[in-house]
């Protein structure tokens, strides 16, 4: 899947730690935007798609910080789908320093899918894997 721009920001005050860095937990926060945008584009949303309740749930993370943001710095977030089968969909989310377009900070996710009403993963449906995979393979 070709990454879409799933968050854009500036790095403001209140992002910052006691040396003026972003702080890690911002990360996290424009990362879930990513993710939030995702589960729209697979029908995951509030009155989406599937027909009952699900969402993405995660179970691993894997994050690499590659460069300092600081205050007054704009970010943006280019999120892609790498992989899914019929238990775990991989998310990469690549947060990008917008004046040197350098990668500042890169994660995979893995996501379970979450039945909220049997509070349980459940498998992707078929279609769903089908409908990412071809995602992928362009």
């Amino acid at each position: 899947m070709r990454p879409i721009t799933t968050f854009r920001g500036v790095v403001a005050p209140d992002d910052c730690d006691y040396p003026g860095n972003i702080n890690v937990s911002r990360y996290f926060t424009a990362c879930s935007g990513g993710i939030f945008a995702i589960q729209s584009k697979l029908g995951l949303s509030a009155g989406g798609k599937q027909g009952r309740k699900l969402s993405l749930v995660e179970a691993h993370t894997m994050m690499d910080f590659d460069a300092e943001l600081s205050l007054g710095d704009a970010m943006c977030i280019e999120t892609s789908i790498s992989e899914i089968d019929t238990k775990l969909i991989t998310i990469n989310h690549e947060l990008i320093r917008c004046h040197d377009e350098l990668v500042a900070f890169s994660a995979v996710f893995k996501y379970m899918l979450f039945d909220s009403a049997t509070r349980r993963a459940t498998p992707f449906p078929h279609e769903l894997c089908e409908q990412v995979s071809s995602w992928i393979d362009t």
